[in-house]
């Protein structure tokens, strides 16, 4: 039987082999400093402000251990050449412990204070260095293990993807519930669809008293009619918070069957699945409230499998529920449309550019404003790039006339951030292809241009179409490659992956995964639990046809109901008359002298617990 195995490049010679052999023992030297001393790397980073006691201290350690990393490889030539086994010359040596030169930068990639010292520089390194190892390592052919089983071998693949999907699910809505338990949402956002949910199975059609009016004058988000029935059979908010986790790892499955058909291999599918299912973007967006959009993977993956196969009545059926998820979808549309016509199919592409184009105009400028009373745009969130009183063509202006500034402005730190959280875990193949440029150039452009944070931040919910089609254009680009580069771009993509996971995911360690805007606590501790049991004996209380007035983050307990509002926000707004009031109690004289005031509340009963108080009009 043949034998595969890494190939390595051949042995360096005279000069060469003398300066690789340096670089690995000083490599080798480096990494026992930093294992021994363990100094604090994101000091080195930001310019090394160490005493000079510590600084001589680090340099005598490193020159010792480079000598003994050095001494050591030598004494194994010897042997080699004694015992005619492995490497005999130094040129040798440094072809075979090629990989051991990237020691020194696992320390730094995986230091979690060297990496929130400095994110974008770390992630550049480490993607430089896994681009480097998929370089210089060809890849052995894969293997088929289960040849004597083959129901075992042609089910094992949609297994993985399956019990991936159910794993996801089981973790996700855990904790996601214990998050809603601990006070972790708002009004914004989980409130306000709740709100809309019950106002449309109680007959008021997507209309919500958070948003003082019909949710269509704000989103075209019409698919919220398709999730009335299941919340009208269990109306809480802990339906929604599990409704969106079962459909972002459902969006699994058509995307495993996208990538089976594309690059005809089941294992790469199962990757490319997996990558989806890890990737903290998908599980920041999940862990923020609620909201519509979380529909458009699944959407947006069925529709592309069906775009691969030609099937297209499934396909344009995959299209309309794109387009009842948000009007800007719309513009996905019109983005695949010119990728179908990039591919010679012109009938379709002339057709998706049309009908996208057309329900763009009429979701934004016909529908949203009969709804809203008026014209209603979402300008102001790049205010930084629109001069005053300018109004949204300003933004193209500025696009046209300051293109410079524009590149600056999009690609400042943390902006960058964003781009390598986003993309990495795909190995930055959207960018590979012009199709691909295509796909993603109106998710980067409105996430990067944006003056307001959540827009280029992986806790929001605005990354997940933007990465959904990143998927799609990574896809396009391996079906494009060779076989053995597309398992290399595979392997880096795993790679990087695991370093995204490892700083801003949800499974390990956990130090950074933000879901909105806090970073997530998975600690569901016995006084969370107590508090939440106080919460919900007033909540109990409360009659059904009340109307509320309460804390941001008490409304997704409270909102099921015809009438409820914000505290945040009834200062804003015109004195309205509530039958209960339901605000924190800080124990504070402030506090207490502020609440009467929202709501003229001198004639009401008061209750008081350890944590909250609910005013009750007599």
């Amino acid at each position: 039987m043949t034998q595969h195995r890494v190939t390595k490049p051949e042995g360096l010679h005279g000069a060469a082999a003398v300066a690789h052999f340096g670089v690995l023992a000083l490599a080798l030297g480096y990494t026992a400093m930093i294992a021994i001393h363990r100094p604090p790397l994101a000091a080195m980073i930001g310019g090394s402000p160490l005493s000079t006691q510590v600084r001589a201290q680090l340099m005598s350690s490193l020159a010792l251990w480079t000598v003994v990393a050095a001494a050591l490889m030598a004494a194994g030539l010897v042997w080699a050449r004694r015992h005619d086994r492995g490497p005999t010359s130094a040129g040798d040596l440094a072809a075979e412990l090629w990989p051991l030169t990237l020691l020194p930068v696992a320390w730094y990639v995986f230091d979690i204070a060297a990496w929130s010292a400095s994110p974008v520089l770390l992630y550049a390194v480490a993607s430089a260095a896994v681009g480097y190892c998929v370089i210089r390592t060809e890849l052995p052919p894969a293997r088929h293990h289960w040849r004597a089983w083959p129901r075992v071998r042609a089910a094992a693949p949609r297994a993985t993807v399956v019990l991936g999907i159910a794993a996801y699910v089981g973790y996700v809505s855990t904790f996601t519930i214990c998050n809603h338990h601990s006070l972790g949402t708002a009004a914004f956002d989980l409130g306000i669809q709740e709100n809309v949910l019950w106002n449309t199975t109680h007959g008021n059609v997507l209309y919500s008293s958070l948003m003082h009016g019909h949710y269509l004058g704000v989103h075209t988000s019409l698919v919220l009619l398709l999730v009335a029935p299941l919340f009208a059979a269990v109306p809480t908010a802990e339906t929604l918070l599990v409704l969106q986790t079962a459909v972002l790892a459902a969006a699994a499955w058509p995307l495993y069957l996208l990538a089976r058909t594309a690059l005809d291999s089941e294992a790469q599918a199962v990757v490319i699945a997996l990558l989806w299912l890890s990737h903290p973007a998908v599980a920041g967006a999940n862990f923020y409230d609620f909201h519509p959009v979380a529909f458009a993977p699944l959407f947006l993956f069925s529709a592309w499998f069906f775009w691969f196969e030609q099937r297209w009545r499934p396909f344009w059926v995959c299209i309309a529920l794109v387009l009842t998820v948000k009007e800007e979808l719309a513009i996905l549309v019109v983005l695949i449309g010119i990728v179908t016509l990039l591919n010679g199919a012109r009938r379709q592409g002339w057709l998706l550019v049309g009908v996208g184009a057309t329900a763009f105009v009429v979701l934004q400028h016909v529908v949203i404003p009969h709804f809203a009373g008026g014209a209603h745009s979402y300008s102001w969130y790049y205010a930084d790039l629109i001069p005053a009183g300018e109004g949204p063509r300003g933004l193209l202006t500025t696009l046209l006339l300051n293109p410079v500034f524009t590149l600056g402005f999009a690609l400042t730190g943390t902006r960058l951030l964003y781009v390598f959280q986003l993309f990495s875990p795909l190995a930055f193949l959207p960018f590979v292809t012009a199709r691909g440029w295509v796909l993603v150039s109106y998710g980067l452009a409105a996430t990067l241009l944006a003056s307001r944070p959540p827009l280029h931040q992986i806790g929001f919910q605005y990354a997940l179409s933007l990465l959904a089609m990143g998927f799609a254009a990574a896809i396009l680009a391996l079906a494009g490659l060779s076989l053995s580069w597309r398992r290399r771009a595979l392997a880096a993509a795993v790679m990087l992956a695991v370093v995204t996971c490892y700083h801003y995911g949800m499974i390990w360690p956990r130090h950074n995964f933000t879901g909105g805007f806090h970073t997530i606590d998975f600690d569901y501790t016995d006084e969370e639990k107590r508090v939440y049991r106080e919460l919900m004996d007033l909540v109990k209380a409360i009659p059904p046809e009340a109307t509320v007035l309460a804390s941001e983050d008490l409304v997704p307990h409270v909102a099921g109901r015809r009438i409820i509002e914000t505290e945040r926000y009834a200062l804003t707004r015109a004195p309205l008359r509530f039958d209960v009031v339901l605000v924190h109690n800080d124990g504070s004289a402030q506090r207490m002298r502020e609440v009467p005031y929202l709501g003229g509340l001198r004639d009401y009963d008061v209750v008081h617990t350890e944590h909250f108080v609910m005013f009750t009009r007599r």
